[in-house]
């Protein structure tokens, strides 16, 4: 068992929160950070030709619900820029613009 991930897999949640309870507790006054995309785990985005599917939508917002949490959480006055990766909406590869 890891708990806090293995190599080739998607990090449990537990591994962004003590990366964020670091960046806290070591940068003092962070004004701004640039958030990477990709947070949602693969297999929950839908390919293309697959049918909607309700569990993983929920469990997609779920993710960045989690997410935004632990930001507000652990980092409460820095501005945050975030980006959106390829497994971050409904659909795989989906385009933010339509």
């Amino acid at each position: 068992m890891a708990p806090y991930g293995r190599l080739g897999c998607d990090p449990p949640l537990v591994t962004l929160e003590l990366i964020l309870k670091r960046m806290r507790d070591q940068e003092q006054g962070l004004d701004l950070l640039f958030m990477p995309g990709d947070f949602i785990g693969h297999g929950i985005t839908i390919y293309e030709g697959q049918p909607f599917d309700l569990a993983k939508y929920q469990k997609l917002k779920e993710v960045h619900t989690s997410i935004s949490e632990l930001l507000a959480k652990y980092l409460p006055n820095t501005l945050i820029i975030p980006t959106l990766g390829n497994n971050d909406y409904i659909y795989h590869y989906q385009s933010p613009f339509g």
